[in-house]
């Protein structure tokens, strides 16, 4: 009997979500035919048979979730079981294959419209049949999608295991309107997952978070000259990694009880998802231009909410930016994203009244929110990390010309 186990897809992540199982109990498998799909809080993988033979018992049903080395299904090796020819991918592979004779690929997810004698000359419509190979068929089947309904936006116009994912996930507002205010939503899956990981980080760290304004009214009326080339964060993320290259100590991570420096500026950007809070992450930060780094930042936000990070996208990260700035929120207390030593939280800009020689004059301020863990960073170089972010925010030239495109 071979135990499918769930393997440790990422060094930073111990549990994962089954999403959907491509076999149900009784059904032959060949090694290398796909068996579940399952999703972290960061990525979506599927893993394959590693042997052949009969899915003897699927131990994590859909919906569950299990940890790294625990048991999610057992294959019954023994004997030679006849291959179940729906489960194949060769046999998916040859129906999608063009036609030798032909040169044309057979339409495998073409909707056709049966009618029957009974319906001939009644003027309803008659239901719709899709063709669609039996692995999107099943998919399909486990999220409770109408296929029918689906439209597909792959090759020739054929339905996709992104489309039929995408039309079982309801509109966030959809979702809400479902959960009763008596009603209890369960603290699992990838929402476990965030919750637990927050959770070790305030208790495994001792955590101090200090807060500042920056005068940005300079680098308001450089981001309007900029236009929509380079977006809010970008500018902020070009200044935070700028400001890290100086102080080296705030960028790293904690790791057995030792303090690791990168030379390397990964900068983390959390990213707010129907499935709860991913980070994304722009390796070399510090070397990527402003409007490069925009675009990119651009990308990571869609993969994130699609759950289509890889795992360079989604690891790795040194320092982490979280912003608020879209709401009305000033200061708050960032949880630092382990195992890095530290995050930036960014308010709202708002309009600040100064004295300047007897006129009262408007300026722009932005809040800044600094959380660092006390056992790598004391309170003093933390507050200089901060004062030189200032400074920098405040003298846009400093960080925009250093970093010309």
């Amino acid at each position: 009997m071979f135990e499918v186990k769930l393997p440790k897809l990422r060094d930073d992540v111990e549990e994962s979500l089954v999403v959907v199982w491509f076999v149900s109990e009784g059904d032959a498998v060949e090694k290398g035919d796909r068996l579940v799909e399952v999703q972290t809080e960061k990525e979506v993988s599927e893993l394959d048979a590693e042997e052949s033979g009969k899915v003897k018992e699927i131990v994590v049903n859909r919906g569950e979730s299990a940890k790294v080395g625990e048991v999610l299904a057992l294959i019954d090796t023994e004997g030679s079981p006849k291959p179940n020819p729906v489960k194949q991918k060769a046999a998916v592979k040859k129906a999608e294959a063009p036609d030798a004779s032909t040169g044309t690929k057979p339409e495998v997810q073409k909707i056709t419209k049966q009618v029957s004698p009974k319906e001939e000359g009644t003027g309803e419509e008659a239901p719709k049949m899709v063709r669609i190979a039996p692995g999107l068929r099943k998919l399909a089947r486990d999220l409770d999608v109408d296929l029918a309904q689906v439209s597909g936006t792959g090759r020739n116009g054929n339905i996709t295991g992104d489309d039929i994912r995408k039309a079982a996930s309801p509109p966030a507002e959809v979702i809400a309107e479902k959960v009763e205010p008596e009603g209890m939503i369960p603290l699992s899956g990838i929402r476990g997952t965030i919750a637990r990981r927050m959770v070790e980080s305030l208790q495994q760290s001792a955590q101090l978070t200090e807060t500042a304004w920056a005068d940005v009214t300079k680098l308001v009326s450089k981001k309007e000259k900029l236009g929509d080339a380079v977006g809010w964060t970008a500018l902020l993320a070009k200044a935070v990694a700028q400001a890290l290259s100086a102080h080296p100590h705030m960028n790293g991570q904690i790791k057995d009880n030792k303090i690791e420096l990168r030379n390397e500026i990964n900068l983390g950007f959390a990213v707010d998802t129907e499935l709860g809070l991913q980070v994304a992450v722009v390796q070399e930060s510090e070397k990527v231009p402003a409007a490069e780094l925009h675009a990119k930042l651009v990308e990571l936000a869609g993969k994130a909410r699609g759950g289509k990070l890889a795992k360079t996208e989604s690891s790795g990260s040194t320092f982490t930016i979280t912003s608020l700035g879209g709401y009305r929120v000033q200061f708050f207390t960032p949880i630092i994203n382990p195992p890095e030593i530290a995050i930036l939280g960014i308010g709202r800009i708002e309009d600040h009244l100064v004295l300047e020689k007897g006129k009262v004059r408007v300026r722009k301020r932005l809040p800044l929110s600094l959380t660092v863990d006390h056992r790598a960073v004391d309170g003093a170089p933390a507050a200089k990390f901060l004062d030189e972010l200032i400074s920098l925010l405040e003298k846009p030239k400093l960080f925009l010309e250093k970093n010309k495109e």
